[in-house]
């Protein structure tokens, strides 16, 4: 079985991706989290910025002094009290990827591979499934885990790296779907789909020889002189059959008695087409998403057709957000950085309120989108912080940003034509009372 690097490796060739780490010393962990990104990328054209908050130990700047030697390697620094969202903002500001990778200094990627299945089993306090160790009171206690990829080349050679080690539960984010009651470990999506994949490939490859087939009879030489040649005569190995070969824009004249037979060779197989849609219109059925998306083709399908196609792949996103990807990934990740800033001193406390606010979904027609928010908004039935959230935003911040930038305009005596305070739905000016800015906190 390959790993997912080697099979990945290919089909993200043209992705440069930035994968942005603030750190502060401890030179263990940080060379740790290098290393398995090193080994383990599956992108090929990838950069790491480091953004360093203020390293004192000599190994992690002797180490830094190794990296800018690497054309993949960046280090800046962040000065002033430290602050997260902007050191990896400072990150990211000098990113020069396509996609944008945040991670902490302390994290270790891996692929589900590394599980040890054959690890199941009674122990002395509670059992194993599949690799995963629970307690009596089944609270998953550890996980084994090999050390290496069991697909990777060294591993076949050395036979070394297929014993598993026990790693503490409470260090492991395991992410995945939970489709049934007592499930310990997720299911690949493509798993139900994989026989039609590959019907759909042998097919596909089935016709592309049989074109390339087609191509190369081009016609049949009837005459009963064996002597003649109409194009350029060769005699094929092994069987001692004579050859003619064509080359295009040729004419060559036909002596008394020769012909020439151009064979109906196969060609498309009625219902094709409807063939091929039917396996990729399952395909998309079975991964949750729509046909379109899937193939890129839109020609069936109008903009009410789309967006209503929307609504089920949306729902089952947001489903993974919500029920997998924050409280399995987003959340333990929190709390570990809540605790090392608390214990490391740069925060009062361990526990705060996080609200999260998903990226949000990109519109085909933001105008008709914005006149349904307006709407919704008005008669009450979605909450003005309800519609900032969808859109990925704070809604305080945008509240304050709004007042700080109507005060600014006030100030400099500007009315804009989107400023409901001072311009009616109709496009009217009219007066209103200018109110204080409020602070944050307030």
């Amino acid at each position: 079985m390959d790993s997912a690097e080697g099979n990945l490796r290919r089909s993200l060739s043209s992705v440069k991706v930035s994968i942005i780490v603030p750190t502060l010393n401890n030179y263990h962990k940080i060379s740790k989290l290098l290393d398995s990104i090193v080994e383990r990328t599956a992108a090929p054209d990838y950069e790491i910025i480091l953004v360093d908050t203020g390293s004192s130990d000599r190994k992690v700047i002797t180490l830094y002094d190794q990296l800018k030697e690497r054309d993949n390697f960046r280090i800046v620094n962040y000065e002033g009290e430290f602050n997260y969202s902007q050191a990896i903002n400072l990150g990211a500001s000098i990113a020069s990827g396509d996609l944008l990778l945040f991670l902490n200094n302390d994290m270790q990627v891996i692929e589900p591979d590394y599980l040890d299945l054959n690890k199941t089993g009674a122990t002395d306090t509670g059992y194993i499934i599949h690799g995963v160790e629970f307690d009596l009171t089944e609270r998953r206690i550890f996980y084994w885990l090999f050390s290496e990829h069991p697909g990777e080349s060294t591993s076949l050679l050395t036979f070394k790296n297929f014993e598993s080690h026990r790693v503490p539960a409470d260090s492991v984010l395991h992410i995945y779907q939970k489709r049934r009651a007592g499930q310990v470990r997720g299911v690949p999506w493509m798993t139900p789909l994989l026989m039609v994949l590959r019907d759909l490939d042998e097919y596909l490859d089935a016709k592309i020889v049989a074109k390339k087939l087609q191509s190369c009879l081009t016609g049949v030489i009837t005459s009963p002189d064996t002597s003649t040649a109409m194009g350029a005569a060769s005699t094929e190995s092994g069987t001692g059959h004579r050859l003619e070969t064509f080359r295009p824009g040729q004419f060559n004249r036909i002596l008394p008695g020769e012909g020439i037979v151009f064979p109906e060779l196969p060609g498309g197989t009625p219902g094709e087409g409807d063939f091929i849609r039917n396996a990729e219109t399952r395909i998309a059925s079975g991964v949750g998403m729509p046909y379109e998306l899937l193939t890129g083709d839109h020609s069936g399908v109008n903009y009410s057709g789309h967006k209503a196609g929307m609504i089920g792949f949306r729902k089952r996103i947001d489903e993974f957000r919500w029920l997998c990807l924050i409280p399995m990934f987003c959340e333990p990740a929190r709390r570990w950085f809540a605790n090392a800033a608390w214990v490391a001193g740069e925060i009062p406390a361990a526990d705060y309120e996080v609200k999260w606010a998903p990226p949000p979904y990109e519109s085909a027609d933001p105008l008709k989108d914005a006149q349904a928010n307006l709407v919704n908004v008005r008669q009450g039935a979605q909450s003005w912080d309800g519609m900032i959230s969808e859109q990925g935003e704070d809604p305080d911040e945008v509240m304050y940003e709004i007042a700080a930038r109507n005060k600014k305009f006030d100030d400099l005596k500007i009315t804009l034509d989107c400023d409901p305070r001072r311009v009616s739905k109709t496009g009217v000016e009219q007066a209103s009372e200018v109110a204080a800015v409020p602070q944050k906190g307030e």
